[in-house]
């Protein structure tokens, strides 16, 4: 039989070591919402898109991160076939960026284009999506360099997207700001078709 000194004993200790049980349990509680928080800030840093083709069965991934010095980096990747591959991976400097429009994948899903601003001009680049050269050395089409050697007398205001397997509308302005005409880029022959009307 325990005895009234003895139960004041026990009691004593067992509420030290409920003390320090909770004691040790809030100090592991409050560790945890600045490891979720940090956790939290890394994700937000980082800006996913995602465009799929027309059929479903690839799309093309962009990833944007803010890097150290006031760059952005940007990482575009393409999905297909259950396989990927990083097209390209770059910083660009404040003003600049890169984006998948909506519209990028041709209507056979075989090619796509991408838009980069640097801040003052926006170059259109086409790309296969097997990872395929064109004409067997270049990597991609830049359209801007295209349209340059055709020397014509317009400037691109755009290229709104496919209207064919192998065409893509580019529209232009006089010099100006005036509305110029617009043409058919043929990814095939690297060549520009003004359109009536």
């Amino acid at each position: 039989m325990i005895k009234g000194g003895a139960w004041v004993v026990i009691i004593a200790a067992a509420a030290t070591l409920v003390v320090l049980a909770l004691a040790t349990k809030k100090e592991t509680i409050s560790t945890q919402p600045d490891q979720i928080s940090a956790a939290e800030t890394a994700q937000a840093a980082e800006k996913i898109k995602e465009v799929r083709s027309g059929d479903g069965k690839a799309k093309l991934v962009r990833i944007v991160r803010e890097s150290t010095g006031g760059g952005t980096s940007y990482t575009i990747r393409v999905i297909s076939g259950g396989s990927e591959r990083e097209l390209f991976s770059r910083v660009v400097g404040p003003g600049s960026a890169i984006d998948i429009p909506f519209n990028s994948w041709s209507p056979d899903n075989k090619q796509f284009f991408l838009e980069e601003n640097d801040g003052q001009t926006v170059r259109y680049l086409v790309y296969r999506e097997d990872g395929g050269k064109y004409g067997g050395e270049r990597e991609y089409l830049n359209i801007n360099e295209d349209w340059a050697k055709s020397k014509n007398n317009y400037v691109i205001d755009g290229v709104t997207g496919w209207e064919g397997n192998d065409l893509l509308r580019v529209v232009t302005n006089n010099g100006d700001g005036t509305k110029g005409p617009s043409f058919w880029f043929v990814v095939s022959s690297q060549k520009f078709l003004r359109l009536r009307g």
